[in-house]
């Protein structure tokens, strides 16, 4: 074992780390929390020429936390699949794994050791490529004969394993088009059925948007409905609306109301009374569901705007294309990922207060320093930059402040300052940072405080 007093030294390889099933936020808030307590991390970051294959989740607190001891361990292995199959029985050997969890690190696994000897189905030459060409009459055999290792070994039979890469497959194809739908599945986020999965897997773009939408909704349903149920009071349940359109009757408002009175009439259809509207479209029944009041659910930023984009309201039209010209894309579902912007309420704040050509200056600079970065578009870090666009426009220099904030390589940094400062009124204390940053990078050029 070896101590590494550069914590930059050691690397994150985000294929290694998807492939590790992550921890809940209160798993991860209690290893923080005895880490911290113990001001050591006792079991060591595990290590492949420097990248790390075991003990992100330790990594992270580390970095927050550079002070902490800790050690590394660095292992051996000939290739990037050895690394990734050594992962997978790493963590196949820890208890209290989902279904889900062990599915994708057998197929992970399994999808490794074909490839480490170059006869996976999309082989890409490795060590071995002089030994097992693509072309080898044998690479049938190869698989099967990895196939029955590796089910002999987790004592499953051989088609469970290529079940599971042949989930993986699919899975993959996924996340190339929604990033973080792997750590969503193997968090227990949504849950995708081996067939719902291939499925998405061998759909067209188009469908494959449509398909995993509905795991997502089907998630949210679920726990709605349930909640629903949970706290029915039958003297203030609305009555869903409908729009009675080309012969069919479309529920706008009021889907959850009916399953839940469904759910508690044992899943059997029940006659409720209904608002009917007769002589709207659908781009009118959208902005008429984005402007649901009463006891309604509260619509998540995300959930308006995309009614009022689909019903093409002027504003939500607007706000969008601004954002989109800067290089970051609304995202309506509230998952936070590189140049997506979860935090629609703090935007969309921002372009009515600054107006379209301040707020798309304000987002430039954002983007422009960390390119998208997922940290960068919290809302503490949009709110503070945006902010201090809107109060120093026409006298700050943007220059220095992408130079100012370049030198901030996280960041995270703000949104901890901003969290942590409790000398400052709360709505100060945004602004005030990149304010101090600003001032700090070039004292000649100071700002004088303006709020």
């Amino acid at each position: 074992m070896t101590k590494m007093n550069n914590i930059l030294m050691l690397q994150v390889d985000e294929e290694f780390e998807r492939v590790i099933p992550p921890l809940d936020e209160d798993e991860f808030k209690n290893l923080r929390l005895n880490i911290l307590r113990d001001g050591e991390i006792y079991h060591p970051i595990i290590t492949w020429n420097g990248v790390i294959v075991d003990g992100h989740h330790r990594y992270k607190i580390l970095k927050e936390n550079p002070t902490l001891k800790y050690r590394v361990e660095e292992k051996t292995f000939e290739n990037r699949y050895e690394a990734i199959s050594w992962i997978c029985l790493n963590q196949l050997g820890r208890r209290n794994l989902s279904a889900a969890q062990k599915t994708i690190l057998m197929g992970r696994r399994y999808q490794a050791e074909k490839d480490a000897h170059g006869a996976g189905e999309g082989f890409r030459g490795n060590q071995y490529t002089d030994l097992v060409s693509p072309q080898n009459e044998d690479l049938p055999k190869i698989r099967d004969k990895t196939a029955h290792r590796i089910a002999s070994e987790m004592g499953v039979g051989h088609s469970t394993i290529e079940r599971a890469e042949k989930y993986v497959n699919a899975l993959d194809v996924a996340e190339e088009d929604f990033p973080g739908i792997t750590k969503d599945i193997q968090s227990g986020k949504i849950r995708a059925t081996h067939d719902e999965m291939l499925t998405i897997g061998k759909a067209s773009p188009e469908k494959r948007k449509e398909l995993v939408d509905c795991l997502y909704q089907r998630k949210k349903d679920k726990d709605k409905i349930a909640h629903i149920v949970s706290k029915w009071d039958e003297r203030i349940a609305n009555e869903p609306k409908i729009s009675a359109r080309d012969g069919k009757f479309y529920v706008f408002d009021g889907q959850h109301t009916i399953l839940a009175r469904e759910s508690m009439n044992g899943e059997k259809p029940t006659e409720i009374l209904c608002k009917v509207y007769k002589g709207m479209d659908a781009k009118e029944e959208a902005r008429l569901f984005a402007m649901q009041t009463g006891f309604s659910s509260k619509l998540r930023s995300g959930e308006a705007l995309r009614a009022n984009l689909f019903g093409e309201e002027a504003e939500a039209v607007a706000f969008n294309a601004a954002t989109e010209k800067v290089g970051i894309q609304v995202e309506l579902k509230g998952t936070r990922f590189e140049r997506h912007l979860a935090c629609v309420s703090t935007a969309l704040n921002a372009y009515r207060n600054l107006g379209e050509d301040l707020y798309i200056e304000a987002m430039g600079v954002l983007f422009e320093v960390w390119g998208g970065k997922s940290d960068s578009l919290r809302f503490e870090v949009v709110r503070a930059i945006t902010e201090f666009v809107g109060t120093y426009a026409n006298v700050y220099a943007r220059d220095i402040l992408v130079d100012a904030l370049k030198d901030i390589k996280e960041p995270i940094e703000i949104r901890d300052n901003i969290v942590t400062d409790i000398e400052r009124p709360r709505n100060k204390k945004y602004i005030y940072q990149i304010w101090k940053i600003y001032n700090d990078y070039d004292p000649k050029k100071k700002l004088e405080k303006k709020f």
